[in-house]
């Protein structure tokens, strides 16, 4: 146990030693250090930062929420859910509103990328992805994080960014709409034209005497009747005349009838569809909640100087005596090899 306190004093004793023989040079290495890592602290270009909080809407139809009394539940007034924060993010982090917050701000110029560069959309995007974070807080809320050399630029990208993340998903929603439009129009034009095709078939039908079944056979069957028990063979013959179209045509007079109304009814169904696609079409609608707006900052974030002078000339000398004890080592190897020898 004594043995091993006397190695233990007997490394710190050397590694006393070994500073105060090496204190000159480690003492201008400190010096050089830190006079080396001010000046490149005050090179770096500072950066400031700004943010923009929001949280997700739920997605959905805004017509079928807001206009029609259906058993339709969802809220687009309701935060969105854990998915609809995943979809959030990915839209923001989509090429297209990469490219238009480059080409908006003209990021290449300013992040000083040289155009005439073969891999300059390469470095650009390395910049974007350096300066702009868009991450999921704890709360199903998306956190847009903006650093630029300019404050008010910082600010200006992370409002352009929630923007735009609202006129893609409108744009999205134009474009599956005005498909939805189309396909609802020519639904009802195919139902339309069957329409008139049956209304055709049962004109034919009227033309032979077969106006309103219903009305007409219980008022014949009613005079029928009553004449039969009267023993008026003429009246007899005669309405039995005019039920020979009934017999004949009261079928298919029936059968068209009812598809006409299931027609009638498809075709007022497609057109409430029609009128909430058209709502949809033409509304411009927010797909967020912003919890923080962002502000144009008066504080840097990047650098922080301390630290990097601080981290910079414990570097340096834990560099320094490295290479010192290997110095150290060395000679004492290379004098017990001359000994030997």
């Amino acid at each position: 146990m004594e043995s091993t306190n006397n190695t233990g004093d007997f490394n710190l004793i050397s590694m006393l030693r070994f500073l105060w023989k090496w204190r000159k040079i480690l003492l201008i290495v400190f010096a050089v250090s830190c006079v080396a890592s001010v000046i490149i602290s005050f090179l770096i270009t500072p950066k400031y930062e700004s943010v923009l909080i929001v949280i997700p809407s739920q997605m959905g139809s805004i017509s079928r929420s807001t206009l029609v009394a259906s058993q339709y539940t969802k809220d687009l007034m309701d935060y969105g859910k854990e998915e609809d924060c995943e979809h959030l993010i990915q839209i923001m982090n989509s090429s297209t509103i990469i490219s238009n917050v480059c080409n908006h701000f003209n990021l290449m110029e300013h992040y000083g990328i040289n155009p005439n560069l073969p891999y300059k959309n390469t470095r650009l995007n390395n910049k974007y992805i350096n300066n702009i974070s868009i991450k999921r807080t704890e709360n199903i809320a998306v956190k847009i994080t903006v650093r630029d050399k300019d404050p008010e630029v910082a600010m200006k990208i992370a409002n352009y960014i929630g923007e735009q993340y609202d006129e893609l998903c409108n744009k999205m929603k134009e474009e599956r709409t005005q498909k939805a439009l189309a396909i609802v129009t020519s639904a009802r034009e195919r139902i339309a034209a069957e329409s008139a095709a049956l209304a055709d078939s049962l004109n034919q039908i009227h033309a032979k005497g077969l106006i309103s079944y219903d009305n007409m056979a219980d008022r014949f069957s009613q005079q029928l009747a009553k004449e039969v028990a009267a023993g008026n063979m003429t009246a007899i013959n005669r309405l039995t005349k005019y039920l020979e179209p009934f017999s004949e045509y009261g079928g298919p007079y029936l059968r068209l009838r009812g598809l006409l109304d299931t027609k009638a009814d498809e075709i007022k169904e497609l057109d409430l569809k029609y009128l909430e696609v058209l709502a949809d079409a033409k509304q411009e609608f927010s797909y967020k909640y912003i919890v923080d707006e962002p502000y144009v900052p008066d504080q840097k974030v990047y650098p922080t100087r301390p630290l990097i002078v601080l981290v910079s000339t414990l570097s340096a000398i834990l560099m320094a005596i490295i290479i010192l004890l290997f110095v150290e080592r060395r000679k004492s190897f290379l004098q017990k090899f001359k000994e030997e020898n």
